[in-house]
């Protein structure tokens, strides 16, 4: 069994470490001078050190009384921000959900009038994120689909939606020249500072794609808008440009390349406990599957 010293002591303590002085510290904790000087009584016998002395009229932290101090703090620093984290997840009134602004816009927005009319009671925001963000996100759940480009943290719990296919897409007539192993084309289209989704297509096709230039879009929404008015070549996941391939705008020449469980949840072991993250995803994996 744990031989720790009383919280009250410590409490007061470190009320008293940051106040020099017992008549603040018990004011700030809602007990009187004799008993918070009691508790400190008790702390320094119990671990055998002096812990304050005298300074004019205050008190001051001995070394051992820094040493205590400093650990007292971390603890107390870790107690409040598990406390908070469980009574934030009790007392919060919506999910927060992290998507890409493409897959926010093109798939998801169209869906979630379906989900009011399921639960009319729930709130979902939206926080635009990517995977550069996801280990440091506050978002309850993260949609994942661009798993061309990265994995999820082995940390993190990953809830399969489903398959996500990947393909080349230009507008119709856009120039593409055959030639051994792939294609030559004027310009490809890529997403600024994540080149690696080309070089990670090219190796899921064996397709190899020769570019007399690259020109990068700092979001994944214009580099499809770009293809679809002619400005060159792009690497699409198929619900994204589900509408442009109907209505004609953009064709897939090389077809689409599928990446089994690619579309997926990312969620905390903490947050798969909570009622309304497990309806998220239920919900979720219904609309994947239509």
């Amino acid at each position: 069994m744990r031989r720790l010293p009383p919280m009250t002591a410590l409490i007061a303590f470190d009320a008293t470490a940051r106040h020099g002085s017992v008549v603040a510290a018990a004011r700030e904790i809602g007990r009187t001078h004799g008993a918070v000087s009691k508790q400190l009584r008790n702390l320094a016998d119990d671990l055998g050190v002096q812990l304050f002395e005298r300074d004019g009229n205050g008190l001051r932290l001995t070394d051992d009384g820094e040493q205590v101090q400093a650990t007292v703090q971390r603890s107390l620093d870790i107690l409040e921000s598990g406390c908070g984290e469980v009574r934030n997840r009790q007392n919060k009134p919506f999910l927060q959900i992290g998507v890409s602004p493409t897959f926010a816009g093109r798939w998801l927005m169209p869906r979630l009038p379906r989900y009011y009319a399921r639960w009319p009671d729930s709130e979902v925001r939206l926080c635009l994120t990517g995977r550069e963000h996801l280990l440091t996100s506050d978002c309850d759940a993260i949609l994942s689909w661009d798993r061309l480009s990265w994995d999820h943290n082995a940390n993190i719990h990953a809830h399969s939606l489903g398959d996500v296919s990947y393909g080349l897409v230009a507008s119709p007539g856009y120039a593409l020249e055959p030639m051994q192993g792939g294609l030559k084309v004027p310009t490809r289209l890529v997403r600024q500072n994540h080149s690696d989704v080309w070089e990670a297509w090219e190796k899921l096709s064996g397709v190899k794609v020769v570019a007399h230039r690259s020109i990068p879009y700092p979001q994944t929404v214009l580099v499809l808008e770009a293809a679809a008015n002619g400005l060159g070549v792009a690497v699409a996941e198929r619900r994204l440009v589900e509408e442009e391939l109907d209505d004609g705008r953009l064709v897939a020449p090389l077809g689409f390349h599928t990446i089994k469980g690619g579309l997926a949840v990312l969620v905390t072991k903490q947050n798969r406990k909570r009622t309304e993250v497990a309806a998220f995803i239920d919900w979720i994996a219904e609309e994947a599957g239509h």
